[in-house]
């Protein structure tokens, strides 16, 4: 709304706007000036004679809108339309003047002729003052300029007849001066504008040019119905303005204030009527309202001709309460229902009028609707008199304006019946789900043939396009739907074609329709979604798209998941607290490769159609905020009292918990941190680790996870590489981890190490944290130093496997961002539950186990530690967690200990942070029936780099690359097949803190970072690891990929545990070692397996080395540093 106000603002606009109320002011405050001194001079006359001189009056003021207006719209299509509207207020000083002089004289003479002038000017400024408005805010803009300029007609409508009564000579003669004088000083400040046609030639010929003009607006449908449309409008207001007078005056005592009254009352509803039509189209220039604001300003005309015709006279009213109580309360009702459905009728007219025009000819055609409007009024002034003369009562001439109306509503419902329920649904969906379109003018701008590509969240949403969406599209329906009984009388609202996969041909008339120029839209899915993700495509519906070569427009359909008409909607105790927003994107092409045929094609076509849904999918989510923002979002969203997160103390904690724990030991944090500090939280996976990072981020503070999992050294190091000056932490948790020596050393390097529950809190704490917990954003933004979406959100550390732990910065960006990724891709619901073992130090425990769940509305359970084997089973069982992601390591040790019923909930198991061995996927797989889904990232991604998914997958690969990621592959020497992997992309962190250079965020280059993997991606998108650039190993002069070969020792020795590295070599460069838990393991029995499967004997580690156990680091990884150390420190001399 605010926006639609500031519009004021435009120059152009506001000149145009104060020219148009100072003009209308004038030219109502002569008219009424008129009637004042006919009625006065002609006080003893008949009233037959009275009318005649006001119908003169009218008449005078209207005839020049016949002859001159289309000699207006000639030149304001020809000359600059500020230069022809500076000469009109000109001109209208001296008719102003004159019509100062003819009051003095008390001449009607005079101010008949000035009416004469008065009309004149008018008739040439209205093209020029309308024409004028999409070179001043656009057509974007145009609906919101119309309702201004409506609005200040009416301003000027009402304050110009009211006003002239009320003054004498003098004061008409300083009012008309002031206006007319300032309607000229605001020209001024219109900018010039582009002229419409300056090679026009004008014509004088009268007849052939209004013959002409007409035919060119009679040839466009649009022009036609919205000229036709406002003249009807006009002409029931003219008739009923005059006509009410007449019955208030002539039967009240007090009729004038009465009628006073109730012209304020139509003003002020026309007003309302203009703003509401314009809030609910948006701003959107649309006429679905316009039929069915007809039929009910109809039936409140009715309703007036009805009481109207009941009043009797009754001279004893002399009081206005009397008159309100007795019959004003209908009255005013009739009348403001009617002024405010005419406005909803009447606004959208003018606005589409002005836009279906061609530039080079829209001063014309908006010349002919004000010949057409003249044309109606003087019709209904004619008719009116003629029956006055008959002594037809004006009630009864309200009557048959009622009842002339009343026809000609029947008659837009027997032609229009679908634009009727267009406007009903429309106003039900805006007013339940606040239904909100952005990017519609992408659509717009495609003039030529597309296919509309759609998420389906609901049932809603094939409804929501029907009735919203420019134009008529043709759907892609379904059978089943179709089938349904009550989805049949909406399908009469479109044209669409029955999606039947034992019918080819379907397929193939959707592609010839799409050729002829037409857009077609389809939901690729299929279906209703059942997790509010993309499902799988529908085969054939993307062959449309690359058949015919039309543009793809992917539209984007969020909130209708949260309703009840979606699979899950009803899961919801409550409304989400969430509108509705259709997004649509720019147009994309559909690449398929050419020289793919058949099967192989479809599938490309397929592949490539779900991408752009996908992308789309993540485009269309806001990443720009903060993380708490976006947790607050999601309390709104899912409900206060939904319980969010469980650890192993039993004790879920619901969105409004967790608030009111984060407002209180936020404002315990800020005794001791400062906004945008990092503090370190030490904590376990729990409960209390998340609270303990929301509150910081509660209170503008950033996070630290301390990786205790790497010794004292290197987590004193990390605090000082970051400049980490304060640790949380929880005595409980160092007294039963033993972390003491850890805490000494924290403190005796100068960092203060603070228990959490050792805090007082006390009644009033928790009263306040509660207070604020309902008024979260409130409180959020009242007490924050508001950080920015790219400020830092998280520190995290790398874990070392290979090198000194990196501070790693990740901000609120990357991780909103990488959650959109991976929701966009993976099958997500409400209905899930995450079993959260891995640490939230580490960036796919905190990310996956507690950001994505917490902000996306499901359950985590929280369990602090990923080694337990015996008891993490049990626990997915107890808790019927669905989701569970861990390394290869911690899935292999689940499966040898777990029963095969413990994992009977799970239906999606990630594996990241390391290398999937085949042996862990074929145990999972025949043992507990499930696929084990290989994800691939780092902690500088946020992690998310690629995601295999139910959708896509091959076993070996690490999924396809997530969408909003760029890649490229750069050459390696010595690797034939694919490169180094160097990534891109929203996700990727802010940048490194080293040690070289403490608490400065050293960014990557140029927003790109350099993964260290050698992968190779084949032509559907899938992402092959082959090893890190650093565990390849250059022997005798080739390069050996270190992970490929300890990856096919492992299938061969399935039972037993290897690590593979490399040291130097004097003769050959580099020798391979073999750390295994097998005994008995040579080197013999290596070589001849290699023989078997071709691998050459280079790859052969030259010594295998016994190992009791080989050794983890904290998340899981094998410690090749430690390994290699210890090779060195044996085979090195």
């Amino acid at each position: 709304m605010l926006k639609f106000w500031s519009l004021i603002s435009n120059k152009g606009l506001s000149g145009n706007l104060y020219a148009h109320f100072f003009s209308n002011f004038n030219d109502n405050f002569i008219r009424s000036a008129f009637v004042a001194l006919t009625l006065y001079s002609l006080s003893e006359t008949t009233n037959y004679q009275q009318g005649l001189w006001m119908f003169s009056g009218i008449l005078l003021f209207i005839i020049p809108f016949f002859i001159f207006t289309v000699f207006a719209g000639e030149v304001a299509d020809k000359i600059q339309k500020n230069k022809l509207i500076k000469n009109i207020k000109t001109a209208e000083i001296i008719v102003c003047a004159m019509a100062i002089l003819g009051l003095a004289l008390g001449s009607k003479w005079l101010l008949l002729i000035v009416l004469l002038a008065k009309g004149t000017l008018s008739s040439f400024l209205g093209p020029v003052k309308y024409s004028i408005l999409v070179d001043n805010v656009g057509k974007e803009k145009l609906l919101d300029a119309n309702a201004l300029m409506l609005i200040a007609g009416c301003a000027a409508l009402f304050f110009g007849l009211i006003s002239a009564p009320l003054f004498g000579y003098w004061g008409k003669t300083v009012i008309l001066a002031f206006t007319a004088i300032m309607g000229l000083l605001s020209t001024l400040i219109i900018p010039d504008g582009e002229i419409n046609d300056p090679g026009h030639k004008i014509q004088t010929n009268f007849l052939s040019l209004n013959i002409t003009n007409f035919r060119l607006a009679i040839h466009s449908r649009d022009i036609f119905l919205c000229t036709f449309g406002i003249a009807w409008f006009w002409l029931i207001a003219s008739v009923l303005f005059t006509q009410l007078q007449t019955i208030i005056i002539d039967n009240f005592a007090i009729g004038n204030k009465i009628f006073t009254y109730l012209f304020f009352i139509i003003i002020f509803a026309f007003s309302l009527g203009t703003v509401a039509c314009r809030t609910l189209l948006k701003g959107e220039v649309n006429t679905r309202f316009a039929p069915l604001s007809f039929v009910l300003l109809t039936i409140f005309i009715l309703d007036l001709a009805y009481v109207a015709a009941t009043i009797p006279a009754d001279p004893s009213i002399y009081l206005f309460r009397t008159f309100f109580f007795k019959h004003g309360i209908r009255i005013s009702i009739d009348l403001f229902f009617t002024a405010f459905f005419s406005a909803i009728f009447v606004l959208p007219l003018h606005a589409m009028l002005q836009a279906a025009a061609h530039k080079q000819i829209r001063s014309r055609m908006l010349a002919v609707s004000q010949v057409t409007i003249a044309g109606f009024i003087i019709a209904a002034s004619f008719g009116t008199f003629t029956l006055l003369k008959l002594d037809v009562r004006p009630v009864s001439i309200l009557s048959m304006l009622a009842l002339g109306n009343t026809f000609f509503a029947i008659g837009i419902v027997l032609l229009l019946p679908k634009h009727i329920l267009r406007s009903v649904l429309t106003t039900i969906l805006d007013f339940i789900y606040g239904v909100q379109f952005e990017g519609i003018e992408e659509l717009r701008k495609n003039k030529g043939n597309a296919v509309i590509v759609a998420n389906q969240n609901s049932l809603l949403d094939p409804l929501i396009l029907a009735i919203y969406l420019p134009g008529r599209p043709y759907f892609a329906v379904d059978t089943e739907t179709a089938r349904k009984f009550w989805i049949r009388p909406f399908l009469k609202l479109i044209r669409y074609y029955v999606v039947d996969a034992s019918n080819p041909m379907i397929i193939k008339s959707m592609i010839e329709e799409v050729k002829k120029g037409n857009k077609l839209v389809i939901f690729p899915e299929g279906r209703v979604s059942t997790t509010g993700g993309i499902m799988k495509i529908h085969p054939g519906l993307a062959m449309i798209a690359e058949r015919s070569g039309a543009d793809i427009i992917p539209v984007s359909i969020e909130g209708t998941q949260f309703s009840i008409f979606s699979r899950f909607g009803r899961d919801f105790k409550k409304k989400p607290e969430r509108d509705v927003t259709v997004k649509i994107s720019k147009p994309r092409k559909l690449n398929v490769n050419p020289a793919l045929k058949g099967i192989e094609r479809r599938a490309a076509a397929d592949n490539a159609l779900y991408d752009i849904m996908a992308l789309m999918k993540f485009d269309n989510v806001n990443t720009n905020q903060t993380i708490f923002n976006s947790f607050i979002n999601a309390r709104y969203q899912i409900g206060y009292r939904f319980e969010i997160m469980e650890d192993i103390n039993r004790k879920p904690v619901s969105y409004g918990k967790i608030l009111t724990a984060a407002f209180v030991l936020g404002d315990k944090f800020t005794k001791t941190t400062k906004p945008g500090e990092f503090s370190g939280v030490f904590l376990p996976t729990s409960n209390a680790c998340a609270i303990t990072m929301l509150a910081l981020h509660a209170y503008g503070r950033v996070p630290a996870m301390i990786n205790f999992s790497t010794g004292i050294k290197n987590v004193c190091n990390s605090c000082k590489t970051a400049g980490i000056k304060t640790v949380f932490s929880a005595k409980v948790f160092i007294e039963k981890a033993d972390m003491q020596p850890m805490v000494d050393a924290l403190r005796e390097n100068g960092i203060n190490v603070i228990f959490i529950d050792e805090f007082k809190i006390t009644a009033m704490n928790k009263i306040l944290g509660l207070i604020k917990s309902f008024f979260p954003r409130f409180t959020y933004n009242f007490y924050t130093v508001m950080p920015k979406p790219t400020d830092p959100a998280f520190l995290l550390f790398t874990s070392g496997s290979e090198g000194s732990p990196k501070g790693v910065v990740l901000s609120h960006k990357n991780l909103l961002s990488n959650i959109a990724q991976v929701s966009s891709v993976l099958p997500l619901s409400v209905n899930d539950r995450i079993f959260c073992c891995m640490p939230l130090f580490h960036s796919f425990g905190l990310t996956a186990g507690f950001l994505l769940p917490a902000l996306s509305g499901f359950k985590t359970f929280f369990y602090p530690s990923p080694l337990h084997y015996h008891v993490i089973p049990q626990l997915v069982y107890d808790t019927n967690s669905t989701i569970l992601f861990a390394t290869d390591t911690f899935l292999s040790g689940y499966a040898k200990t777990a029963h095969p019923f413990d994992f009977y909930s799970l239906r999606l198991v990630g594996m990241g942070a390391e290398k999937m061995k085949e042996e862990t996927f074929n145990i999972w797989a025949r043992k507990f029936g499930l696929r084990i889904l290989e994800l691939y990232g780092a902690t500088e991604t946020s992690p998310g780099i690629a995601f295999s998914t139910p959708m896509h997958f091959k076993l070996g690969s690490a999924g396809r690359i997530l969408p909003g990621v760029d890649y490229r592959l750069e050459p390696v020497e010595g690797i034939e097949s694919g490169g180094r992997l160097i990534v891109k992309g929203d996700n990727i962190m802010s940048g490194y803190i080293k040690a070289d250079n403490p608490g400065v965020i050293q960014p990557p280059p140029e927003g790109w970072y350099d993964t260290g993997d050698i992968v190779d991606i084949d032509k559907e998108g899938f992402i092959f690891i082959k090893g890190r650039a650093t565990r390849f190993a250059k022997v005798a002069g080739e390069m050996v990929p270190l992970l490929a070969v300890e990856t096919e020792i492992n299938n061969y020795w399935q039972d037993y545990q290897q690590a593979l590295v490399s040291i130097p070599d004097e003769k050959r460069g580099e020798q391979l070692i073999l750390f295994t838990t097998r005994e008995d393991g040579s080197r013999t029995d290596l070589l001849k397996y290699f023989q078997q499967i071709g691998q050459p004997e280079l790859f052969a580690p030259k010594i295998i080395e016994h190992i009791k156990e080989i050794p983890l680091i904290g998340t899981g990884k094998i410690d090749y540093i430690t390994l290699t150390a210890m090779a060195k420190e044996k085979f090195l001399k």
